[in-house]
């Protein structure tokens, strides 16, 4: 409990002991009133008297730092190796008129880099205008997020096709872990075909050259391939 910064988190940790000891069900009781703590829900009496705190978790700093704790405790239970977080279309953020709630954002994002400099594998997935932009608002998170994959635009039809390829496959490997599609039979007739997809991909090229774009972005490709596939679905019969 001693690699816990935070006093009311030892608090907590030292209750959970205790209703260790006491059984299975005081120990799940103590654990969903301290999860409720943990995530921030407004503080009442049952956590008072059940954990012993006196300060709800209502902040950046509060909750990074209980995290934080909960991690490094985890780790050297030999229960948690560390924390993997993905967070896609980050671009999304900055939609919104006021620059305030984009930088309360990234100043979390900020915060948990800190906060786990060697427990956390965070990968952040946005555009390179999105990134200049927060990189402008906040140069201090620029030097936390130097390594940078680039995902070029697709330039042949075989790199398209590929793709199609490729989501094909897997949605057809959720189809057999889902219960309700498991059971069916693959028919004969083929969605889209590799001719039918390098012709769309050729339209796309097209039409990412008159918008001065030299290829085809990933997103765009897949939404024309949803879209035709939805047609060609509802013409069935």
């Amino acid at each position: 409990m001693e690699l816990a910064r935070s006093y009311e988190v030892r608090i907590v940790l030292g209750k959970l002991r205790v209703a260790a000891g006491e059984g299975e069900v005081a120990l799940a009781h103590v654990a969903e009133i301290a999860m409720e703590w943990l995530v921030g829900l407004r503080l009442l009496n049952r956590h008072r008297d059940s954990l012993g705190v006196q300060f709800r978790l209502d902040t950046v700093e509060s909750k990074t730092q209980a995290l934080r704790d909960v991690i490094f405790v985890s780790e050297r239970l030999d229960l948690l190796k560390g924390i993997f977080l993905l967070l896609d279309e980050l671009e999304k953020q900055d939609y919104s008129l006021s620059k305030t709630p984009v930088l309360r954002y990234l100043s979390a994002i900020r915060a948990l880099i800190d906060a786990l400099p060697k427990r956390l594998f965070l990968m952040l997935a946005l555009t390179s205008e999105a990134r200049r932009r927060y990189f402008e608002m906040l140069p201090a998170i620029a030097s936390r997020l130097e390594n940078r994959l680039t995902l070029l635009p697709l330039r042949r039809k075989e790199e398209a096709v590929s793709l199609a390829n490729f989501y094909e496959a897997k949605a057809k490997e959720r189809a057999k872990q889902n219960v309700d599609t498991r059971q069916w039979k693959a028919g004969r007739e083929t969605l889209l075909t590799t001719e039918q997809v390098s012709t769309l991909f050729q339209k796309a090229l097209k039409d990412s050259a008159d918008r001065g774009i030299e290829g085809v972005i990933h997103r765009d490709f897949l939404n024309r391939l949803r879209n035709e596939a939805e047609i060609r679905l509802s013409n069935v019969g």
